[in-house]
């Protein structure tokens, strides 16, 4: 009897519901989540729709530069917001992350103490030695690096003090050549005239020697 009332049980007969189980239990036992506690769905179109805050598009011709002109003085202003918040979430990040420094090196004492803690921390030791290994290589590169662009600004520095200097004299010499152009101008003039007036005596002499 026990055992058709047991099988009755697990196995009802058609027509007969078997009792349903509770609705905060799912079939292992674990709580379900209620309706109101689950998340919400998100309907990114539409958030999109409402922080640009275009407007309706106009349904006239006449109206679309007017829009246009909407839409993209809203785009700068959500370029700069945009900017703005990437700056917050970035120094957030770093907040978060000294936070999080601060918070290890005060906790790792205490967990220094705990026997089933040390196989993580010596593996935490070896990385930070590691670590501190690789940024003194690093170190050493930037501090070589460093002296490289010193010296090559040290030679670049020289190279304009040389093209400077250069410029100067090629200044200096085109001035000298241009007194030395101007005064070669006044001596070829000074040949002409001489030439003119001795062909005016010449001309004089034949023509007196001519009337006699």
């Amino acid at each position: 009897m026990q055992d058709r009332a047991a099988s009755a049980q697990a196995f009802p007969p058609i027509g007969m519901q078997a009792p349903a189980p509770p609705a905060a239990l799912t079939t292992t036992g674990a709580r379900k989540r209620p309706a109101s506690l689950a998340p919400p769905a998100v309907d990114l179109e539409t958030d999109a729709r409402v922080l640009a805050d275009y407007g309706d598009p106009p349904g006239s011709p006449v109206l679309t530069p007017l829009y246009a002109w909407r839409v993209f003085k809203r785009q700068r202003e959500l370029k700069a917001a945009l900017a703005v918040r990437k700056a917050e979430a970035e120094h957030a990040t770093t907040t978060l992350e000294d936070a999080l420094v601060a918070l290890a090196e005060r906790v790792r004492p205490v967990a220094e103490k705990q026997q089933g803690l040390l196989t993580h921390l010596e593996d935490l030791t070896r990385a930070e030695e590691q670590l501190r290994s690789r940024d003194k290589v690093l170190a050493a590169e930037q501090d070589a690096q460093r002296g490289r662009l010193a010296q090559v600004d040290a030679r670049i520095a020289k190279a304009e003090h040389e093209l400077a200097n250069a410029q100067g004299h090629e200044r200096a010499v085109a001035t000298e050549l241009s007194g030395a152009q101007g005064g070669l101008a006044r001596e070829e003039a000074k040949i002409k005239r001489a030439e003119t007036e001795l062909r005016a005596a010449q001309q004089r002499e034949g023509s007196g020697a001519a009337t006699r």
